[in-house]
């Protein structure tokens, strides 16, 4: 027995010792209850094996994300009490380290060798099913290799075909209908290797090693997007333009900012005012010309109207002489 478990199951050598030496010291009685080493049942090596994993199952329902070392603990109590059984002619070694190869799948530990794919555990049954039940409601699928119900009315059995593809046409038939056995609908899980836990308590790893330097590029990675814009910046960037304060000084287009503090001061209050923009530069000659003529005239008007008002303060000034005497 020993053998067979290090070989099927990986770093079992610790765990086979201390079950060896529990079992062979004779210090513990309660591995002495006949009870305790028949799981319960008649003795049968199939039924002891259902009613082993219908412990697993149960032990994994009631600790669902039970760590790995929890799981070890619970696989050495197993392992302690599946060696007794041995010892005292329960069941064979095959069959013992069949079940402990089982139990240690469903626990998720490491497996040294793939489990077949050739048996079905079958769950949800009534609690007084029988054996021959269950192999009626499975015998459609293949050929029957052994099958057993777990002691205590548990309704938790084991179906064990000679091939392969038997498994794999019950599990097509449940995906698509349901499979009865005794009237009541029940569940089917393939006993099977799936991935440990040892694997799947490590987070995933990129070797960032196999990347040239200053290459941004990452296996499975991509690039940060920018962060987002603050909710105040993003309002102002959406401010409303008032077209009505947008042009040039007494234009035909738009009001200056003469206009909007004068006749549209109650309308426009709170709107936001943008200055005038300055006229744009002319670089053609017709421009500086209009330029000078505009000068000119400016000077002109300018001396016309001193003129106009030195002849308005002599007039004044002979009205008053003209009074005084």
């Amino acid at each position: 027995m020993r053998t067979k478990v290090e070989g099927t199951v990986t770093n079992s050598d610790d765990m086979m010792s201390q079950a060896l030496t529990r079992a062979l010291m004779d210090d513990d009685d309660s591995v002495k209850d006949p009870n305790e080493l028949t799981w319960g049942g008649s003795g049968d090596s199939t039924e002891i094996e259902a009613s082993v994993l219908c412990e697993m199952n149960d032990w994994l329902k009631k600790r669902e994300g039970a760590s790995l070392d929890q799981r070890r603990e619970f696989m050495q109590e197993t392992l302690n009490r599946m060696v007794a059984s041995v010892r005292y002619g329960i069941i064979q070694p095959e069959d013992a380290s069949r079940t402990i190869h089982g139990c240690a799948a469903m626990l998720g530990l490491q497996l040294a060798e793939d489990i077949p794919e050739t048996a079905l555990i079958v769950t949800g049954m009534r609690k007084m099913v029988k054996r021959a039940d269950m192999i009626g409601s499975f015998k459609e699928f293949g050929e029957i290799e052994d099958a057993a119900v777990s002691p205590n009315a548990r309704g938790f059995g084991l179906v064990r075909f000679k091939s392969s593809k038997s498994v794999q046409r019950a599990i097509a038939r449940f995906r698509t209908e349901e499979i009865v056995v005794e009237d009541v609908a029940v569940m089917i899980k393939v006993l099977k290797s799936d991935s440990p836990v040892e694997s799947r308590d490590l987070p995933s790893v990129v070797d960032l090693s196999r990347h040239h330097p200053g290459d941004s590029r990452r296996d499975g990675m991509r690039p940060l997007p920018p962060p987002p814009l603050p909710r105040m910046a993003i309002e102002d960037s959406h401010q409303v333009v008032n077209l009505s304060t947008i042009g040039y000084s007494g234009d035909s287009v738009g009001r200056g900012s003469e206009s909007v503090r004068g006749s549209d001061k109650g309308s426009d209050r709170g709107r936001r005012r943008y200055p005038d923009p300055p006229r744009p530069p002319s670089s053609d000659a017709g421009s500086a010309a209009s330029a000078r003529s505009r000068a000119s005239s400016r000077s002109q008007h300018t001396s016309n109207r001193s003129g106009e008002t030195g002849s308005s303060t002599s007039r004044t000034k002979k009205t008053r002489r003209s009074t005084n005497h």
